[in-house]
């Protein structure tokens, strides 16, 4: 019996159809969940068990120890144990205080729960505390465990190859050495030694800034640009509070004994935008943990720049040669003054133009509102004083700071209630500024300021 022709391309179409791969296989979006989920899992940053009462966790395992030892540490279910790496180090009574309840602990969890041990090398990054006598015991335990982890697990292959950096004795001191030789952006630096996420801002971190920070003060400004990255997070967040003050207080004077205004420069910023300003209530706050010869000199560094930024403008906007004397006698008592605050007009924000609005937007001087007719102010605070110098030719007077009814600092001011106490006299101290070539009022001055507040002359 022949088969047809028609039947036989029918047929062909058929296989070949039938053993034609598909052009696009479906996406097993439940498979790939369920591997992303396990990835992180085993993968990703560990993270402290929120929904759970680890202070309360923290107090059984102290009960168990004080009543039975190791005997009642038997008596930890499972699902607690796996927890027990979050109470090394928290609270207000951390475990590693301890060390014999912290050797019972790491053998406990050696035994019973390897999830639970292999959370060790990630707190103790974390928590890290080199003087809680059971820091030394987890160290070794880390030390050992990566020393003999042979499976795949990229974050544990970091750490093993970074042991001589992270899990020894002088592990700080090592990495802050290595960080220092290194050429690269310190958060990928230290991501290639496993130290990622919320460990850039755990305790070894910090001790490794305070050892780069021992370092730049021994030889400032060399790695100064380093310390300054590891304070702050990409965000711009300080991570290390304290640090962060201690810096302060070592660095700037330092910089104030190096001839280098941009090393100045750098650091009247940076610590501005982290610690605000120390000569307002808001920044004396933060400003209260740094030294008081830190805080002197930065507040010098202010005033310098606003006495600067004020008579440079000065020189700009009005046709007079007096505002060179002025400046000059402002700038020898820079060490001795506690504020200074420029207020600008809007006639002259207009002329300065970028130099001025940069100045309002960062929030470096106020501004007035109402029309002066083109006037700026400075404002002085020395000694228990305030004085009052205009941009425009007048006299420059003084108030006792108790009687001086305008707040320094703020960003704007009426210019009704500035003209209202220039108009009320209610100043107990005035200089006019005549005879400036012959040093007539600069000496008159002087020799006041000399009498009144102690200060040389």
């Amino acid at each position: 019996m022949s088969v047809g022709r028609e039947f036989l391309e029918n047929f062909k179409r058929v296989i070949i159809n039938v053993l034609k791969p598909p052009e696009r296989f479906p996406e097993p979006q439940k498979v790939r969940a369920a591997a992303a989920k396990i990835a992180e899992k085993f993968e990703g940053e560990p993270k402290s068990p929120e929904d759970f009462d680890l202070q309360r966790l923290a107090s059984m395992v102290w009960g168990l120890w004080l009543r039975e030892h190791r005997t009642g540490l038997e008596k930890i279910d499972y699902p607690r144990l796996r927890k027990i790496p979050w109470i090394l180090y928290g609270g207000p009574r951390p475990v590693a205080a301890d060390p014999d309840l912290t050797a019972a602990l790491l053998d406990l969890l050696a035994r019973k729960s390897r999830v639970a041990f292999s959370r060790l090398p990630y707190v103790y990054l974390l928590g890290y505390a080199p003087d809680l006598p059971g820091t030394e015991m987890i160290r070794r335990a880390v030390h050992d465990f990566l020393i003999g982890y042979v499976g795949k697990r990229h974050q544990f292959l970091l750490w093993k190859e970074a042991l001589i950096f992270l899990f020894v004795p002088q592990g700080p001191r090592n990495t802050a050495h290595w960080l220092m030789e290194q050429s690269g952006e310190p958060t990928a630096v230290l991501g290639s030694l496993g130290i990622r996420g919320q460990l850039l801002a755990g305790r070894f971190v910090r001790q490794v800034a305070a050892q780069v920070l021992g370092a730049v003060s021994k030889r400032f400004p060399a790695h100064l640009e380093l310390l300054l990255k590891l304070l702050v997070d990409d965000g711009g967040r300080v991570r290390f509070p304290d640090v962060l003050c201690e810096a302060a207080s070592l660095l700037i004077p330092e910089a104030d004994n190096l001839d280098s205004e941009d090393v100045r420069k750098q650091l009247k910023q940076f610590f501005l935008k982290h610690l605000g300003d120390p000569r307002w209530p808001e920044g004396r706050v933060k400003w209260s943990r740094v030294s008081e010869k830190a805080r002197r000199i930065m507040t010098k560094w202010l005033a310098e720049e606003d006495i600067l930024f004020f008579f440079d403008m000065l020189s700009r906007v009005v046709d007079q040669t007096t505002w060179e004397y002025r400046r000059a006698f402002w700038s020898f008592y820079l060490p001795y003054i506690d504020a200074t605050w420029v207020v600008l007009s809007a006639d002259v924000r207009a002329q300065i133009g970028e130099p001025a609005e940069q100045r309002i937007r960062s929030g470096a001087c106020g501004e007035f509102s109402g029309s002066n007719q083109g006037r700026s102010m400075l404002a002085i605070e020395m000694g228990g004083w305030v004085f009052l110098e205009w941009t425009h030719s007048g006299s420059c007077r003084g108030w006792r700071k108790q009687d001086f009814p305008l707040t320094l600092g703020k960003q704007r001011y009426r210019i009704s209630e500035v003209n209202s106490i220039w108009r009320s006299c209610s100043h107990s101290h005035e200089v006019r500024h005549y005879g400036s070539e012959n040093y007539r009022w600069q000496n008159e001055f002087a020799a006041w300021l000399s009498s009144e507040l102690g200060l040389p002359d």
